[in-house]
């Protein structure tokens, strides 16, 4: 479930998946936000950067529950900052419907100095929501200026 979204055709990925010595291009950036890479000897690899990502802590949840709870993890090794100004999304057939949010946002980025934090951001009442099924929570993060891009992982709602 954790995923990279790319703004601003900026990427960066793990140390042990860079692309080195070997001639590679970009075909594509998957759904997950994966980098699609063709390499020169014919083979494709989906690569993903694991340094910034939220884990969402319970896989289940209902349209009752007040809060969805999630871990912002933090691999970059110095601080990020986040903007906890959720998005949800629905999963539809092939593709992902953003729920109309109730509540309003600010918007206004925090500093995250630690690997890991415990955050929670509202549901009930905060979101449209679109009964069972499966469901992405995306938040903006921003390891360094000039640099934002969202993170995301999935949850099933049951009744």
């Amino acid at each position: 479930g954790k995923t990279v979204t790319v703004y601003q055709g900026r990427y960066k990925v793990n140390p042990e998946d860079e692309i080195t010595g070997v001639p590679a291009r970009v075909l594509d950036i998957a759904d997950d936000g994966g980098l699609i890479v063709l390499y020169a000897d014919g083979h494709q690899e989906k690569l993903v950067s694991g340094e910034i990502s939220i884990r969402i802590d319970a896989a289940a949840h209902t349209e009752e529950d007040q809060s969805i709870a999630f871990t912002l993890e933090n691999g970059t090794g110095g601080p990020i900052d986040y903007i906890l100004s959720p998005i949800f999304y629905k999963k539809e057939g092939d593709s992902w419907v953003m729920l109309e949010s109730i509540a309003g946002f600010c918007g206004v980025s925090d500093r995250m100095e630690e690997e890991e934090k415990e955050l929670s951001v509202p549901w009930k009442g905060a979101f449209e929501t679109r009964g069972e099924g499966l469901y992405k929570l995306e938040i903006q993060v921003a390891p360094e200026e000039g640099l934002r891009f969202a993170v995301s992982d999935t949850f099933v709602v049951k009744k």
